[in-house]
């Protein structure tokens, strides 16, 4: 059964920690060539976005909040945007480094703010440029599980896994005093 999200940025702060209740597990989207592990149903919201007059893109999000930690997955359909562009439209200016998932290159980036950790990797496929996003507060130790996240992406023409249809994914624990 999939159940309101409700993490927004402004409300990140609002949730609480939640313990998993069940194992990580695997899921994909229709027509995408990856998958990964997720705690918990992403949610997913598939849009077309106009990238010039009369063209238009399809860009997808899946996230998940679990355990004091955003995963975040951003699809973007190869119109109009590179892989350079998607890159440095996120990180300007930052130094990135080389990753490799089954046979396909990537960038990374670690970064940290005066509050939270962010970990990303960046990927192209032949239609398809994937952005994998980790981020948790300082506050905490978040490793084991963005490690897992992180190292769970796979690539295949015929990935494996739970397929996610747009909607509200799994919902964490708000704490109702805010």
């Amino acid at each position: 059964a999939q159940h309101a999200v409700g993490s927004t940025p402004a409300q990140l702060d609002r949730i609480g920690p939640r313990t998993a209740t069940s194992e990580w597990q695997r899921y994909k989207v229709e027509d995408e060539e990856s998958s990964v592990l997720f705690p918990v149903t992403p949610a997913m919201s598939t849009k077309s976005v106009s990238y010039a007059l009369n063209q238009n893109r399809r860009e997808r999000t899946l996230a998940a909040y679990a355990d004091g930690v955003v995963y975040l997955v951003a699809t973007y359909e190869k119109k109009g945007l590179s892989f350079d562009d998607l890159v440095h439209a996120v990180i300007p200016g930052q130094k990135t480094g080389a990753v490799s998932v089954d046979g396909f290159s990537g960038k990374s980036l670690d970064h940290e703010d005066e509050r939270n950790i962010w970990r990303r990797r960046f990927f192209e496929t032949k239609k398809t440029l994937y952005q994998f996003v980790a981020v948790a507060a300082k506050v905490g130790d978040y490793s084991a599980g963005i490690s897992k996240f992180l190292s769970s992406i796979s690539f295949n023409k015929s990935p494996e896994g739970h397929r996610v249809i747009d909607g509200p994914g799994a919902q964490p624990v708000v704490h109702p005093d805010g």
